[in-house]
C-alpha cells in the first residue's frame, strides 16, 4: 500500500476497477458490421436485494451454516451440507417460489484447505463458483461470507473476473444488460 494512502482509498480504487472490468463493449466485425456485447454492471449494495432471479451465497461452508438470515431458511442447513467442497470447491442449487415464477438459490462452498502460495480467499475457486452459479443473462445476487482477514477488494475482483467484458458463445445480438448486486 503506498504511503499515505487508507485501506478505504485503496478498496474503493480496487472496486471502481472490478466494476470498470464489466463495462460495455462493442464488437466490430468483418464488412462494417458492429455487434454490441451485453453490459454486466456491478453494484456494491450492503445487503442484497430480495427479488434477484439468482442468489449466490459463498463462503466456507462452517460460514455459510452460521448465516444469520440464509436465503431459504427451510432448506438451506440441508443445502450447505449437501456440499463436499474438496480442491476445487462444490455448490448445491435449489429453486423457491417468488412472486410469478421460481428463483434460484445456490451455496457454494470454497475449498477448507488451500496451498501456502495461494491466498486464503481462494479467488480462483470463487470466480469459478460465482460464474457458474450466475452464468446467463439474468440478474443476479452474490453475498460473499468473508473469512476474518479476508479483503473485500479481493473477493470483488474475483467475482468481477467471473463476467467478461466479451464472449463468443452467444449466437445472436445480446442487447440484454444485467446487473449483479455483490454482499459482504
Amino acid at each position: 500500500m503506498p504511503r499515505g494512502a487508507s485501506r478505504l482509498t485503496v478498496l474503493s480504487c480496487l472496486m471502481r476497477a472490478a466494476a470498470l472490468r464489466c463495462a460495455r463493449a462493442t464488437i466490430t466485425r468483418g464488412r462494417g458490421l458492429t455487434r454490441r456485447a451485453a453490459a454486466t454492471t456491478l453494484s456494491f449494495d450492503p445487503s442484497p436485494p430480495a427479488d434477484a432471479p439468482t442468489t449466490c451465497v459463498v463462503g466456507l461452508k462452517d460460514r455459510l451454516k452460521a448465516l444469520e438470515s440464509p436465503p431459504a431458511p427451510d432448506v438451506w442447513e440441508a443445502l450447505v451440507d449437501s456440499c463436499s467442497p474438496g480442491d476445487a470447491g462444490a455448490s448445491a442449487t435449489t429453486a423457491t417460489p417468488s412472486g410469478d415464477g421460481l428463483s434460484k438459490i445456490v451455496a457454494a462452498c470454497l475449498p477448507d484447505h488451500c496451498s501456502r502460495h495461494n491466498s486464503p480467499l481462494r479467488p480462483k475457486a470463487l470466480t469459478k463458483l460465482v460464474g457458474a452459479a450466475c452464468g446467463g443473462k439474468k440478474d443476479a445476487s452474490v453475498v460473499c461470507c468473508l473469512e476474518e482477514g479476508a479483503t473485500p477488494a479481493a473477493a470483488a475482483a474475483a467475482v468481477a473476473k467471473a463476467f467478461p467484458l466479451y464472449t463468443a458463445k452467444g449466437g445472436g445480438d445480446d442487447d440484454d444488460d444485467r446487473t449483479v448486486s455483490i454482499a459482504f
